[in-house]
């Protein structure tokens, strides 16, 4: 089922120009759909282009004048007193300012007192007509006006000042300033309704614009001469000012600055005593580890501070050991010899005793001697201390004061500088006086044009003729590519994977009873000839076994499947036996098709058991179909068509008839056509062309497929022959328009 959704979305997408399975182009089909729209989109196109002519015609001509002019970045002058008025002349800014100085409001200004527009019919607000507004609008006018008096009310007139400004506006509106690419020159235009008028501004924007560079250089060089004579004097005692400062900031805290070596001398000192105190403190961490390994260890404690590495390194200490280990040895030995009380004894033992005092008074000494040692480094490193910050702070008042003169001697030396320079441009500011050249000329003055510049009608009527015929080839492609309606069989064919048994003609007939009778009128028809080939389809699907049973329905409402049924059963009943069932209990139409009495009795009237089938029959004369009426409409249609009483009578009729033919209702809107399949030989699903949408059929089609009906094809209904001719499908199944073999 997934398959078959697949194929229906990428054929709808075909009709559209676009194979969403081969991602390519079909061109061939993109000049199908235009070459069906042409005349629309001719025509279409000429309307807009007639309408834009009418529009260009309606317009007020519009003249054009331009005036060249040459702008010379060059000076003409050998002082640089320029650089006060014209800075970066000779680059991209330079121009850019001229050009911006051509469409200032100032000049624009004083070209309108020079021609004093503010009074011109053209221009002036005062002069003109009071409501310019179209026909149409003055209508609207007159209309709402008396609903909506606050929106017409009359503006006050105009003063002098505002059609002076409208003046100033319009000119700046008109005018344009284009630089010619690649040199010096600068196009002025300008546009307006009146050709003298163009010439006349554009020649006195630039006669304007060279005399006000004239008075201006002229104006800025006399503002900077008496500009830099009042800056000298201010300048001057600025100067002698900060000398003044510099020399009293000297003398008062007596600096001699010999080559920049204020410092040198602190500086040095700073460094011994850094040194100095950094050697300090290694010996007061070194007495400090000494003094920490006998701390706490009090004095009696001979064995504790005996044991204390700064007491067993000391040259004295171990020498007394040494002698204190010979006594003992000579005690040892003479104890092997000699008693306790003998002399010699006593004698040992004595020089012996002797030994160890001196050794814990030389022990004693050394603790004392650590702790003097480590007092002595705490006072000499406290005492460096002090003298570092002493030196530090020297320093650092130093370099601030050093500081201070050296911002003293820069502001001297940045006012001496600004004295000089301003003194030199005075200088050159009373050389350029007599300056009266400027550095823009006009080459070629505007002349009045003979002829409008706009509007170009011609080109405006092609361009406007142009523009509509690719919107209409635009709209008729994005018409194509929207509509996911089946066109040709061809179409359904490869989205649905299902047989077109026949292609039905769209006919313009009023009524249904029409298109049931119009067959039998025409049999020479194109319509006539579709239903017989229809039905040899119908044939053909079940040529090993023939579809006694046939059920035709569709998608949704309005296909005509009522009307297929009928005339396919007429077509039918022309060969064999046959019977049509209005199935379509909910909407039953077959009676009003074939032109019967609504009020019969029929399908429902027999599943009630309130009348018996031969009483319902009923038979169309003109072609012998033989009819089932569905009758009274009942409330439950589907229990109905599901009961065993259903599938009795239509085993009885199949009985009695070649062919039965069941109008069943469309099957995305209920339920009856999948119950009515599982008791059916074949299923006829009618799609109506350009019409019902693509995926509505296919969700149909698995619908159906899921309920294992025998699907055996589809019938096309209402084919417009002659649009499918203009999209490339010829005939159908046969037949074409014209019929097949019998002209038209």
């Amino acid at each position: 089922m997934n398959d078959l959704s697949a194929t229906a979305g990428g054929r709808v997408a075909g009709s559209a120009g676009i194979d969403f399975e081969d991602e390519s182009l079909d061109l061939r089909h993109y000049w199908r759909v235009v070459g069906a729209y042409k005349w629309r989109i001719v025509l279409f196109a000429m309307l807009i282009a007639v309408l834009a002519a009418l529009v260009a015609s309606s317009m007020t001509p519009i003249y054009r004048a331009q005036a060249t002019m040459l702008i010379d970045p060059e000076q003409q002058q050998i002082v640089s007193i320029d650089e006060f008025y014209a800075p970066g002349s000779g680059n991209d800014q330079y121009y850019q300012t001229q050009f911006e100085l051509l469409h200032s409001r100032q000049l624009a200004e004083g070209v309108v007192r020079r021609l004093d527009l503010a009074s011109h019919s053209l221009v002036d607000p005062r002069q003109r007509d009071p409501d310019p507004a179209p026909q149409w609008r003055k209508w609207l006018r007159g209309y709402l006006e008396p609903y909506l008096p606050q929106l017409f009310e009359e503006p006050p007139p105009a003063t002098a000042e505002q059609a002076h400004s409208a003046a100033v506006d319009y000119v700046l509106a008109h005018l344009s300033v284009t630089p010619v690419r690649n040199s010096q020159l600068v196009n002025i235009t300008f546009e307006s309704a009146s050709a003298q008028l163009a010439a006349q501004v554009a020649n006195t924007v630039a006669l304007a614009y060279i005399e006000g560079q004239l008075e201006g250089r002229l104006e800025m060089t006399q503002q900077a001469a008496s500009w830099l004579t009042e800056r000298l004097d201010g300048l001057r005692q600025q100067l002698e000012t900060s000398e003044q400062a510099l020399q009293q900031y000297r003398e008062r805290h007596r600096l001699v600055d010999v080559g920049g070596n204020v410092l040198n001398v602190n500086a040095a000192q700073l460094e011994k005593t850094t040194e100095q105190l950094v050697e300090a403190r290694q010996e007061r961490a070194r007495t400090q580890t000494l003094y920490r390994q006998i701390q706490g260890v009090s004095a009696d404690s001979a064995a504790a501070l005996a044991a204390a590495p700064s007491v067993l390194q000391n040259p004295l200490i171990i020498e007394l050991r040494g002698a204190e280990s010979e006594r003992q040895t000579r005690l040892s030995e003479l104890s092997k010899r000699y008693g306790e009380k003998h002399p010699r004894m006593i004698q040992a033992r004595s020089e012996l005793e002797s030994v160890q005092e001196n050794i814990r008074r030389e022990i004693a000494k050394v603790a004392e001697s650590v702790r003097r040692q480590y007092e002595a480094a705490q006072q000499n490193e406290k005492q460096l201390e002090r003298e570092f910050a002493t030196r530090k702070n020297a320093v650092q008042d130093v370099n601030r004061k050093q500081y201070r003169l050296g911002v003293l001697e820069r502001e001297v030396e940045t006012n001496r500088q600004l004295y000089d320079m301003f003194l030199a441009r005075f200088k050159e500011s009373d050389a350029a006086e007599d300056l009266q050249t400027t550095n823009a000329r006009v080459i070629d003055p505007a002349v009045a044009p003979s002829a409008p510049f706009k509007p170009r009608r011609q080109q405006i009527a092609a361009l406007a003729f142009v523009l509509a015929f690719g919107f209409g080839i635009a709209l008729a492609l994005l018409r194509d590519y929207l509509d996911n309606t089946f066109k040709s069989s061809s179409d359904i064919e490869e989205s649905l994977g299902l047989p077109v048994l026949g292609s039905i003609p769209h006919v313009r007939r009023k009524k249904r009873q029409d298109l049931a009778r119009l067959p039998f009128e025409d049999q020479t028809s194109g319509f006539a000839e579709s239903l017989r080939t229809l039905r040899t389809g119908v044939t053909l699907a079940g040529i090993d076994e023939p579809h006694r049973s046939l059920l035709v329905t569709s998608a949704v409402q309005g296909e005509g499947k009522t009307t297929v049924s009928v005339d396919l059963g007429q077509t039918f009943a022309q060969l064999e036996k046959v019977l049509l069932i209005d199935a379509d209990l909910r909407a039953p139409a077959v009676s009003r098709t074939c032109g019967l009495d609504p009020g019969l009795a029929g399908l429902a009237d027999i599943m009630a058991d309130t009348a018996e089938l031969d009483d319902c029959l009923v038979t169309v004369e003109r072609s012998g179909l033989t009819v089932l009426p569905a009758g009274v409409k009942p409330p439950n249609p589907l229990e109905l068509l599901s009961s065993q009483r259903f599938a009795k009578l239509l085993e009885t009729c199949l009985a009695r008839f070649d062919r039965v033919i069941i109008d069943a209702p469309p099957a995305q809107a209920v339920s009856d056509p999948l119950v009515l399949s599982r008791r059916v030989q074949g299923v006829l699903i009618v799609v109506r062309a350009d019409s019902t949408p693509a995926p509505v059929v296919s969700a149909v089609v698995r619908r159906l497929r899921g309920h294992q009906a025998p699907l055996i094809g589809l019938a096309l209904n209402q084919l417009n022959t002659k649009k499918g001719s203009q999209y490339g499908y010829g005939g159908y199944y046969g037949y074409s328009r014209y019929g097949y073999g019998y002209g038209r």
